[in-house]
């Protein structure tokens, strides 16, 4: 009950079992029952595993995400080292996508509950997260200046995929959404050389 692969069990219930109309400790609650009954276990298990409650369970999910997606690059090496960097971007946004898919429902009510209830901070936090992992995993460690401004960019190409995503993409491969994060990958990259232009003419 007290190992990763139990706790890991628990988290993917409780997100799966999200709903943004309940109180989250209840249904934190209410999905560890799924596993225990008995109501002095369930508290304890509560405590070990999630002692900050929802925060814990998003952050064990953001990395539970995260191992799948370090997996599939490794597992696909050949066919990744020879990707440019931005297709490398592009790769692994569909890839956290195809994840996500398992939980298509439950992260539009986790969406909804963060701008109810107004988490912009913990949403920041979040997307912050996926980015900083994204550029990771496409082989940038750099820490130069550009470092933040390249998350901040990547944070809103997630936001509006994810948005895109949640209200337009009905098929299973999810081509709508890739000839979107195209677009937006594409969009970034024009923006970048103007960019390099101008300061060079400075």
């Amino acid at each position: 009950m007290y190992s990763k692969s139990f706790r890991d069990k628990l988290v993917l219930q409780i997100i799966k079992d999200f709903n943004s109309s309940l109180n989250i400790d209840l249904q934190i609650k209410k999905s560890l029952e799924k596993f225990i009954n008995d109501k002095k276990s369930l508290l304890r298990l509560k405590r070990y595993h999630f002692p900050k409650g929802f925060e814990d369970v998003l952050l064990n999910f953001l990395r539970l995400n995260e191992e799948k997606l370090i997996n599939i690059s490794r597992l696909k090496k050949n066919f990744f080292t020879n990707l440019r960097v931005h297709e490398k971007i592009i790769f692994i946004i569909m890839e956290y996508l195809k994840i996500l898919n398992n939980y298509k429902k439950s992260f539009r009510e986790l969406f909804i509950y963060m701008l109810i209830n107004a988490r912009f901070i913990s949403a920041n936090r979040v997307l912050f997260r996926i980015a900083d992992q994204t550029w990771f995993i496409s082989g940038d460690k750099s820490l130069d200046f550009n470092y933040y401004t390249k998350r901040l960019i990547l944070m809103k190409v997630y936001f509006l995929t994810f948005l895109f995503w949640l209200k337009n993409e009905d098929t299973k491969n999810l081509n709508k959404t890739k000839v979107f994060v195209e677009k937006i990958i594409k969009r970034v990259l024009t923006f970048g050389k103007i960019k390099s232009r101008l300061k060079g003419l400075l």
